[in-house]
């Protein structure tokens, strides 16, 4: 599961980068919304790989090689976004401050990857195996739907 997500993460690069430079040669509106819409679209085969992969090894050949799919699709939505995220710092500021704009960008994306592991795992340090996996990501979940609002406010 995990070697298909990242397999995933490489072609979700590659057809981001693609993908999102032709709609920016469309119009400059374009690549924020398929940012959005991906991460909105990863959601789905992701709530599945977390409610559905059974531990243990009873699993039969049709379950492995669907998870597998799933796994696929979950890793290529969900990275789409990251080579449009440093386009668009660029696109929208002055010329003057574009270096600190991205050494922001760079900070709080190096802050995330460091405090939100951390914050998932004290919030679920109650709960045990299956519980803590669905307890993560529904705090995540949460915490995604929370941004949402502030940002449509």
């Amino acid at each position: 599961m995990l070697m298909s997500f990242g397999v995933g993460n490489a072609i979700g690069v590659i057809v981001g980068g693609v993908f999102g430079h032709y709609a920016y040669k469309r119009d400059v509106r374009y690549p924020p919304i398929i940012m959005g819409t991906s991460l909105i679209l990863a959601v789905v085969p992701t709530y599945f790989l977390v409610n559905w992969v059974e531990g243990g090894g009873g699993s039969n050949e049709s379950n492995v090689s669907a998870v597998v799919i799933v796994g696929l699709l979950a890793g290529i939505l969900a990275v789409i976004p990251v080579p449009l995220e440093r386009a668009i710092p660029t696109n929208v500021t002055v010329p003057e401050s574009r270096g600190r704009a991205n050494s922001c960008l760079t900070v709080i994306d190096d802050l995330g990857k460091g405090l939100g592991p951390v914050w998932l795992l004290l919030s679920s340090s109650g709960w045990t195996g299956r519980q803590r996996s669905t307890s993560a990501f529904s705090d995540g979940l949460l915490v995604a739907l929370s941004a949402l609002q502030c940002i449509v406010l």
